[in-house]
């Protein structure tokens, strides 16, 4: 980013599945984003979750999701 430039909203991304609130953990590349959310209650109670999304068109959308095979309550994965 050059020097005085100010960040702006693009886009918020929700994942559609999962009810966690916090994002724990972000790992981006061009057109790649990847959101952990340690206190996803989707397998187990706080076990977290690694939501994908893609960028297509200018538009950021869902591209997968990641839980653990043996998820226990409070994990936290992601």
């Amino acid at each position: 980013m050059p020097a005085g430039a100010a960040w702006t909203t693009v886009d918020e991304l929700h994942p559609a599945t999962g009810d966690g609130n916090h994002v724990w953990a972000l790992a981006a590349e061009p057109g790649r984003v990847a959101v952990g959310v340690n206190d996803d209650d989707g397998a187990a109670p706080d076990a977290g979750a690694v939501f994908l999304f893609e960028e297509a068109g200018g538009a950021w959308l869902p591209a997968g999701e990641l839980r653990a095979s043996d998820a226990a309550l409070a994990m936290e994965l992601g």
